[in-house]
């Protein structure tokens, strides 16, 4: 008598150590049961820098110490010797400063996650830069749970949301 075999289980998505299939999704260092997730959405986080105000006020009184030295005088009527130069100086590091953090600001890229949803919480447990990685992650994802609440085996493609139509679209900020 032989046992019947169980069919290999569809794996929807198998990159960057996580593995989804329609009853597990395994990142890297935990797993979940696709049963126990309620949602799944795509997250953007907006890279944010704290610096910029101190920065300015930083360029702005390098820059105007070079501008009160060139402008300053002895008793004499006459700048002191050395003067132009240390307000060249301040005034050059003042610019140099501002391309810096320009540089800086440039740099600064979204985030981009998945959101797990559980019983126990929401969950962050997969972020990029690139949104095509998280966008697809979470469509492995929503097909997975798809599949694991139908009980079907085979890959379900997700339902495409339907926009809303023109009249009601002005109150979400849509087109």
């Amino acid at each position: 008598m032989t046992s019947p075999t169980a069919a290999p289980e569809e794996v929807f998505y198998n990159a960057n150590g996580i593995i989804v299939t329609p009853a597990l999704i395994r990142f890297s260092n935990q797993t979940f049961p696709v049963a126990a997730i309620n949602s799944v959405a795509f997250g953007k986080t907006e890279a944010r820098s704290y610096e910029g105000g101190i920065v300015f006020v930083l360029i702005l009184s390098t820059v105007l110490a070079g501008v009160v030295l060139i402008s300053g005088t002895t008793e004499a009527g006459t700048m002191a010797p050395g003067v132009p130069l240390a307000a060249v100086a301040f005034i050059v590091v003042g610019v140099f400063i501002a391309m810096m953090v320009a540089a800086h600001a440039r740099s600064q890229h979204a985030t981009y996650n998945v959101v797990l949803t559980t019983s126990g919480g929401e969950l962050r447990p997969f972020s990029s830069s690139d949104p095509a990685p998280a966008q697809e992650l979470l469509n492995a994802i929503e097909r997975a749970m798809i599949a694991c609440r139908s009980g079907l085996s085979a890959p379900v493609q997700p339902a495409t949301a339907t926009p809303f139509p023109p009249s009601h679209s002005s109150h979400f900020g849509g087109n």
